[in-house]
C-alpha cells in the first residue's frame, strides 16, 4: 500500500469513526433525556448504539493510530493486545450488535402481530433480560478472541496465536453460522411476517380502528428493516473473509482485503444514526432540541416554537416508535 493510499485510508477511517461516535452518542442522549423516547425498541437502539461505539473506538489503535506509537513488547504488549490494541473489544461490540438487531426484530414482530395479547409485550424485566443476554453472549463468544491475542515481535503489533490450525477453522466457520446465518435468517423470517401483516394482510390490531396505527408501525418497521439490511450487506463479506482466511490463507491479501472488510463494518456502525434521523420525525425533533438548544424551560410549550406540545403528543400516536409497549 503506497503512502497516498495509506493516508487516504486512515483519513477515511478517521472521518467514519468520528461521525459514528458523535452520531451514536446523540442517539443515546435523545432517548435517555426525553421521556417520550424511552420505549423498549429505543432502549434496544441505545444498546445497539453503544455496541457500535465500542466497535468504532477499539478499531482506532489498529486503523488510525498504529503509526503514531511503538507498541510495547513482552508481557505488557500481550496485555495491551488482549484488552486495548488487539481489536478484541471491537469485535465484542460487533457481535453484540448482531443480536441486538435480532432482539429488535423480535420486538417488532410481537408489536405488530400481537400488540395487545397478554404475555407478548416487552416489559421492563423482559427488556433487561434481552439486553443482558446479548452482552453476555457477545463477550462469551469472543472469549476465544481474547485468549488468542498476543504481541507478535515479527509484526511489531498484535496477532492471533491459535493453539492448532483446526481451532481457527472451527471458530471461523462457527462464527459465520452463529453471527451471520442464524441472526440473518431469524431477522428474515420475523420481518417477512411483519411485512406480510402490515403491507399484505393489513389485519393488524388497530387502536380505535385507526389507519394511523398501522402506518405508525409501518414507519418503525421500515427504519429497523433498513438497519438490518445494511448490517447484512456489511457483515456477510467480513464473516466470509474470516472463513477464507482460515481455510485458504494464500488467497488473502491482508493489506487490502481485511482493511476493506473492516471499513464496511465500521461504516455500518456509523450510518445507523443517519437512518434514525431520516426515518423518524420525532427523533429529528428531539435531536434538533438537543443540538441546537432552540427551546428552554417553559418556552417549550409556546406555539412559536418549532413544534408545540400538541405536536409531540401527535408524534406519540403517529410516529414509528411504540409508546404503548
Amino acid at each position: 500500500m503506497n503512502v497516498t493510499v495509506h493516508i487516504a485510508v486512515r483519513t477515511a477511517f478517521s472521518l467514519v469513526t468520528v461521525t459514528g461516535i458523535v452520531g451514536n452518542i446523540l442517539v443515546c442522549l435523545v432517548v435517555l433525556l426525553n421521556k417520550p423516547m424511552r420505549t423498549p425498541m429505543n432502549y434496544l437502539l441505545v444498546n445497539l448504539a453503544i455496541s457500535d461505539m465500542m466497535l468504532l473506538v477499539f478499531f482506532t489503535p489498529t486503523f488510525i493510530f498504529r503509526d503514531a506509537y511503538t507498541h510495547p513488547a513482552g508481557q505488557t504488549g500481550d496485555i495491551l493486545c488482549v484488552f486495548l490494541t488487539g481489536e478484541s473489544f471491537a469485535w465484542v461490540g460487533g457481535y453484540a450488535s448482531s443480536y441486538f438487531l435480532v432482539a429488535i426484530a423480535i420486538e417488532r414482530h410481537y408489536a405488530v402481530t400481537k400488540p395487545y395479547v397478554h404475555g407478548y409485550s416487552i416489559t421492563r424485566n423482559k427488556l433487561k433480560i434481552l439486553v443482558v443476554s446479548c452482552w453476555i453472549f457477545s463477550i462469551a463468544w469472543n472469549s476465544i478472541g481474547f485468549a488468542v491475542k498476543r504481541y507478535d515481535p515479527s509484526l511489531g503489533f498484535c496477532a492471533s496465536e491459535w493453539p492448532a490450525e483446526y481451532s481457527f477453522k472451527v471458530y471461523a466457520l462457527l462464527s459465520l453460522i452463529v453471527l451471520g446465518i442464524i441472526p440473518i435468517t431469524t431477522m428474515s423470517v420475523l420481518y417477512s411476517r411483519v411485512v406480510y401483516a402490515l403491507w399484505v394482510n393489513r389485519e393488524v390490531t388497530q387502536v380505535n380502528n385507526l389507519e394511523s396505527e398501522r402506518k405508525r408501525r409501518m414507519k418503525a418497521t421500515k427504519m429497523v428493516l433498513t438497519v438490518s439490511v445494511i448490517y447484512t450487506l456489511s457483515w456477510v463479506p467480513e464473516l466470509t473473509i474470516f472463513v477464507v482466511a482460515a481455510y485458504a490463507p494464500s488467497l488473502m491479501d491482508s493489506t487490502v482485503i481485511y482493511p476493506a472488510s473492516v471499513a464496511m463494518v465500521t461504516l455500518n456502525s456509523a450510518v445507523n444514526p443517519i437512518i434514525y434521523t431520516l426515518h423518524g420525525e420525532r427523533f429529528r425533533y428531539f435531536l434538533k432540541k438537543l443540538v441546537c438548544c432552540c427551546t428552554k424551560g417553559k418556552d417549550e410549550l409556546r406555539p412559536s416554537n418549532v413544534l408545540s406540545m400538541n405536536s409531540v403528543t401527535q408524534f406519540q400516536e403517529n410516529e414509528g416508535f411504540d409508546t404503548r409497549l
